[in-house]
């Protein structure tokens, strides 16, 4: 392998490791935006569940008073 040959492996190597550098960084951010996003659900889930406890509540104390 002669030294022309070399530095043309090395700088394709080197293109594709920032090509897979760039992909990592890529998938982190999804990956971040996916655990927002689910935080973000379980948290209005969790809104949901307690606005329809208290709405049991007071319907029951409704029935109770009747």
């Amino acid at each position: 392998m002669d030294k022309q040959m070399y530095k043309q492996l090395i700088a394709e190597y080197m293109r594709r490791e920032s090509e897979l550098k760039n992909k990592v960084e890529e998938l982190e951010l999804e990956l971040d935006q996916q655990e927002q996003d689910f935080h973000f659900d379980m948290r209005n889930k969790q809104m949901e569940v307690v606005q329809l406890t208290m709405e049991n509540a007071n319907l029951k104390d409704q029935v109770l008073d009747n």
